[in-house]
């Protein structure tokens, strides 16, 4: 029920360094205390991680069953439909019906893929029980392949060697593929970064003191307001969709505040008595022949 995936970490110096995604297998039918919507919640969680264009998705199907009617199939080939990333992966070659065989399946004649198909032969539930070793598995997968004759025309189709050979060509030419759009978004992520880097000058020399580099951050930051005003600011005469700097604050004094002073009336609130009182109260006890300022700053 939970979305948060479990992580287990490998570290070992004969494996590839890559994400291994194990995800669950659809469920029809609710069993317990899981929600009835379970399917949908599976499915939209299975094609959040297969969506990924760099992903490689093994589309596992057990070969005893219809394969024209894989899950596995069917959800690879909603998101790849070319079949670029898409290996098919044949389990349960040991208990097929009698008579049976999955050479068709491996031939890919049966629902094609571009990458084709590999045959493996896993641990059963009880080897898992009696602790039986990959080694050893891998032999006794071995020995069933030596044993039907049948699967030796598709014995390049057949083992978990080859399926891990066939994921590393497939890893090998998917990231081959991708270098060229890695690399172009590295070099516009480092030419962003160098765009911003720039904003902020050059590296201060090292050793140099922090007053020092703070007097010198000032010093520049006041000349180039300086010329921003004069109009001599570089940055200024390289954008001529608005007026910047000093004929910004030019044109802001003569054509907005001018005309908004000229539209006030400093008296509208104020009656000739008032004004009168208060000149009077300006001259105090000498009174003034000329009309004193102080009125006017109240």
């Amino acid at each position: 029920r939970c979305p948060e995936p479990i992580r287990l970490r490998i570290v070992s110096p004969s494996v590839l360094t890559m994400t291994l995604v194990d995800l669950p297998g659809l469920i029809r039918v609710p069993v317990g205390d899981q929600p009835a919507d379970i399917e949908k919640q599976v499915r939209r969680l299975i094609l959040k991680y297969i969506s990924a264009p760099q992903c490689v998705i093994l589309a596992v199907s057990p070969a005893n069953q219809d394969l024209a009617s894989s899950d596995a199939l069917e959800l690879a080939r909603s998101v790849d439909p070319d079949g670029l990333r898409t290996v098919g992966v044949l389990t349960k070659l040991d208990i097929m019906d009698r008579g049976t065989n999955a050479v068709r399946m491996l031939r890919n004649e049966i629902v094609p893929l571009r990458l084709g198909y590999v045959g493996v032969v896993l641990r059963s539930h009880r080897d898992i029980l009696d602790n039986t070793s990959m080694e050893r598995a891998r032999e006794i997968e071995a020995h069933y392949f030596r044993q039907r004759r049948e699967y030796d025309a598709v014995s390049a189709c057949c083992g978990v060697g080859v399926l891990a050979e066939r994921l590393n060509k497939v890893l090998a030419k998917s990231i081959r593929d991708g270098l060229p759009s890695v690399r172009q978004a590295l070099e516009k992520a480092l030419e962003k970064k160098k765009r911003e880097s720039r904003v902020y000058g050059e590296a201060p020399p090292a050793g140099m003191n922090r007053g020092a580099l703070l007097l010198s951050i000032l010093d520049s930051y006041a000349n180039g307001f300086a010329a921003s005003l004069d109009g001599k600011a570089r940055d200024d005469y390289s954008k001529n969709d608005a007026l910047r700097g000093g004929a910004r604050i030019r044109h802001i004094f003569l054509n907005v505040f001018n005309p908004a002073l000229d539209e006030m009336d400093p008296a509208s609130e104020l009656t000739d008595e008032e004004i009168r009182t208060a000149i009077k109260n300006a001259g105090g006890i000498t009174g003034s022949l000329l009309i004193p300022e102080a009125p006017f700053e109240l």
